[in-house]
């Protein structure tokens, strides 16, 4: 099988067959090899998605390759069979769409950026030594959890969940102060995990993979003697589950435990003395499909209808309750910053649900282009083949010429 050679001759588009060295664009029947140099670093930016299914993609040392194409379907935006990141290489994945990463190994940085489970791999594994750094993303899923080689070190911020699979999961998983979440697996009842948890807070939350027939009886921390602690989890099967390498920030000790269920069904360990979180109770409402975005500070959880251009809030909490809104009759995908990652899939959902399909006219596509453009009612009475909204309140669809008020109802 050829190879083609990135040049970056025009630009950084990855979809150009300019910067490539045979002058055609990636396809499946060819290697793909980006290389840089420590002088001369390069850059790809994948942001049109692609059915196509790349054999092998090789991000050599000092190259790095941003995936940011976006569709509102389950079908991936970028594919690859077999993929390597070499030690100075960097992957991003920053983008809420389906991106498939096949049979990897990662000896550099994987980036998962915003992505609300939808980064999927052959097995469900993980391999390599490299860095893994979670964004505001989850990693896995409770029916597809992951395992992860023992020389890998993960990295979890803003909100982050990781589903694992097995006693392998990592050398090491480091969290920031935000309620970030590892979801453990039953199989690894009767199993001592050495895994280094560092920087663990009262905002850490571990789990247990709610879809697997046991459930969690008690938790207990129990200080080891070079100052590190243990978290012994026992399960209704009998069997437990044993963290024995928990390092805690400066300032935070361990105390009581409580056990509750988070809206995808996961038992969930908090100290006692911990902050309220949403995942504390089983009957908060669900806006939105998949990854951590399924948090929610209030019961109502309903975005503001303002079209004002400033970001639209609900009452009560602090995360992932943002809404860009503009005014003038169009919007763009509509999360604000980094919240609402799957905000685009979520209204797809939501709309075809209840009767509506994206409208093919046009040249923009709904969250791919520049707007959401028209949703055609195909099945709903009293309403026009125009622009349409989600009322939260009635729970209706129908149409309006304001694009600002998108609402999903809980």
């Amino acid at each position: 099988m050829a190879t083609t050679y990135w040049t970056g001759t025009t630009s950084e588009n990855f979809d150009d067959a300019s910067n490539w060295s045979t002058g055609v664009a990636p396809t499946a029947s060819e290697d793909i090899d980006l290389e840089g140099s420590s002088t001369a670093p390069v850059t790809a930016v994948a942001s049109s998605a692609s059915g196509d299914v790349i054999q092998s993609l090789t991000v050599g040392d000092d190259a790095t390759l941003d995936i940011t194409a976006s569709n509102c379907s389950t079908s991936p935006v970028f594919t690859v069979d077999t993929l390597q990141v070499f030690e100075t290489g960097t992957l991003t994945v920053d983008t809420s769409s389906v991106v498939d990463l096949g049979i990897n190994e990662i000896a550099g940085t994987l980036n998962v950026v915003n992505n609300g489970g939808n980064t999927v791999m052959t097995s469900d594994h993980l391999s390599g030594d490299g860095t893994i750094n979670l964004t505001n993303s989850t990693l896995g899923s409770a029916s597809s959890p992951l395992s992860i080689d023992s020389l890998m070190n993960i990295n979890m911020a803003s909100n982050s969940v990781l589903y694992t699979s097995s006693t392998e999961m990592g050398s090491s998983i480091t969290f920031d102060s935000s309620k970030d979440e590892v979801v453990l697996d039953v199989a690894d009842g009767g199993q001592t995990i050495s895994t280094d948890f560092v920087n663990v807070t009262s905002n850490t939350e571990f789990a247990v993979n709610g879809t697997e027939g046991a459930s969690v009886t008690s938790a207990v921390y129990t200080e080891n003697s070079n100052g590190s602690y243990t978290l012994t989890v026992d399960l209704s099967d009998n069997q437990a589950i044993t963290l024995d390498d928990i390092n805690v920030a400066s300032g935070f000790t361990p105390g009581a435990t409580t056990v509750t269920t988070d809206k995808a069904g996961n038992y969930v360990i908090e100290n006692s003395t911990s902050s309220s979180s949403s995942s504390s109770s089983s009957s908060s409402s669900s806006c939105t499909s998949g990854g951590h975005s399924h948090h929610w500070p209030t019961s109502g959880c309903s975005p503001s209808s303002s079209s004002s251009s400033s970001s639209a809030s609900t009452s009560g909490g602090n995360d992932h309750h943002h809404w860009s809104t503009t005014s003038g009759g169009s919007a763009s995908c509509i999360p604000s910053g980094a919240d609402h990652s799957n905000w685009c899939h979520d209204v797809a959902s939501a709309f075809t649900s209840t009767g509506y399909s994206p409208s093919a006219s046009g040249s923009t596509t709904v969250c791919g282009g520049g707007s959401i453009d028209h949703w055609q009612a195909s099945s709903r009475s009293g309403c026009s083949s125009t622009a349409v909204t989600h009322d939260s309140t009635t729970g209706t669809v129908c149409a309006t010429t304001e694009h600002s008020h998108y609402h999903i109802a809980c």
